[in-house]
């Protein structure tokens, strides 16, 4: 006998009534999975420590309480990190002067690794090597061997005319401090740029220029200035 019209049949086969309801959940459990996974690929920020999944910092991490950490941001297009190598170089230099081993091979393969299943035209990509405390205080090293993170975030929108018509910027009161020891790195002391951030009036400056202690431009709040193609005029 058919299914159709045939209420009796199901109503009396227990067994093809479990199967039904299997194969029903099977099919709503797949397009739940499936908008699940397009949610995250299109708003969530995925984050590998030390290669796995996390949502959380580790307590050992010396980032969180000390700051001891390096990272860098990339850009992201068409699935590849634009000028990752130099911003290796980088990395690798501040774990040089910050006495901690350098876990280039490690990361390249966190990057592949997470960029494998990013399908969007643009991302940001951060990276970042910590200290670990091994549980021990204070602030003598316990390790040379970091904590490593590799983040990954959709792109935020660019406005268009902003890069075309150029912006407004005020001048930040909060001054970055000159320590040549830590010159040339990017380490994850950012309070200055915390604070200067706060000052802005954000319905008319999308950014802050700000200066050394002794008053000579270093950066915007957010954008470092390179050998800029157009004249920067401050008034």
């Amino acid at each position: 006998r058919g299914l159709v019209g045939s209420e009796m049949c199901i109503r009396d086969s227990p067994r093809l009534v479990e199967f039904l309801w299997f194969w029903w959940y099977q099919r709503q459990f797949a397009v739940w999975q499936s908008r699940i996974k397009v949610a995250l690929r299109s708003t969530a920020m995925h984050t590998l420590h030390n290669g796995k999944l996390a949502g959380f910092l580790p307590v050992e991490d010396r980032a969180w309480s000390l700051g001891d950490a390096l990272f860098e941001t990339i850009l992201v297009k068409q699935g590849k990190p634009v000028w990752l190598d130099d911003h290796l170089a980088r990395l690798e230099m501040g774990c040089d002067q910050l006495g901690l081993d350098f876990p280039g091979l490690a990361l390249r393969a966190d990057i592949i690794k997470l960029l494998s299943d990013f399908d969007q035209p643009a991302g940001v990509l951060r990276l970042c090597i910590s200290a670990d405390s091994k549980g021990v205080r204070g602030y003598a090293r316990a390790s040379r061997t970091p904590h490593r993170y590799c983040q990954l975030a959709m792109l935020p929108p660019n406005n268009r005319d902003n890069w075309s018509n150029g912006i407004h910027a005020f001048v930040a009161q909060t001054r970055l401090p000159e320590q040549t020891e830590l010159a040339g790195i990017k380490h994850t002391n950012r309070l200055p740029h915390v604070l200067a951030r706060a000052e802005r009036d954000t319905a008319r400056f999308p950014e802050g220029l700000m200066l050394s202690a002794s008053g000579l431009v270093v950066e915007l709040s957010l954008i470092h200035i390179s050998e800029p193609t157009r004249p920067l005029y401050i008034s």
